[in-house]
């Protein structure tokens, strides 16, 4: 799969966020975002939503001033107002923006509990320059009362993904080009409701990874675990 390789991570929901890099033998940890240093990595999205949804996205001032951000005993709390009643350009929300940019890595995300309920779309995920011929790796997404989390990678023309490969979950769409099919992506729904919504917030959340990296050929390679109690699950493997 051709794409840029510099992405930058992009954050819609409360967790630990790792990024190790692999090494021969093992890999070695580059960052760690958590506890009071995690909103010093990311940059406030203010402009309009760029998906057109009826939101408002809170500086880093007001989304403290609102109580939308907040960190306690190491935890770190992102969320949406859901006291007031919505006018004008939205209810007010945070969309953040990794301030460091990576062109490989393996990403680790850890989340106690993610928004659910009409109304909401939680969502992890990266993105490359020049959107959507740069990429993007959709690691975490739903809306409303979706209860299976979707995975999803998009691109330019000429990306293409097998419907059949080695991957729990149902495939909904191949071709990754997000100029045709309304944007659908090469998308892959999970198999556990477990892996979003409810279910995961009953569960006590979990961990999401993804492994990206680039061979000789500048081809990538994106995999996406979620784990949670004592298994883990490969949702996504592209080679």
């Amino acid at each position: 799969m051709m794409m840029a390789v510099v992405r930058s991570i992009l954050l819609l929901s409360s967790f630990l966020c790792v990024c190790i890099s692999r090494v021969s033998g093992g890999y070695n940890l580059v960052d760690n975002f958590q506890g009071n240093n995690f909103f010093n990595n990311f940059d406030f999205w203010t402009g309009p939503d760029p998906t057109h949804g009826y939101v408002y996205y809170a500086s880093e001032s007001q989304a403290a001033s609102w109580n939308l951000t907040q960190v306690a005993n190491n935890v770190v709390y992102i969320s949406a107002d859901s006291s007031s009643i919505s006018s004008g350009s939205g209810r007010a929300s945070v969309r953040l923006t990794s301030k460091k940019v990576y062109n490989h890595g393996l990403f680790i995300f850890d989340v106690m509990h993610m928004p659910y309920g009409c109304g909401t779309w939680p969502a992890i995920w990266t993105v490359g320059p020049n959107w959507p011929y740069g990429g993007e790796i959709d690691v975490v997404e739903g809306v409303n009362q979706n209860n299976r989390n979707q995975m999803t990678l998009h691109s330019g023309p000429g990306c293409t993904m097998p419907s059949n490969w080695n991957q729990v979950g149902k495939t909904l769409g191949t071709d990754c080009n997000s100029l045709v099919n309304n944007n659908a992506g090469c998308a892959v729904q999970s198999d556990t409701t477990l892996s979003y919504g409810q279910g995961f917030n009953n569960n006590g959340g979990g961990v999401w990874a993804m492994l990206s990296h680039i061979d000789n050929s500048y081809l990538a390679s994106n995999d996406i675990w979620t784990m949670r109690q004592a298994y883990e699950t490969v949702f996504l493997e592209e080679s």
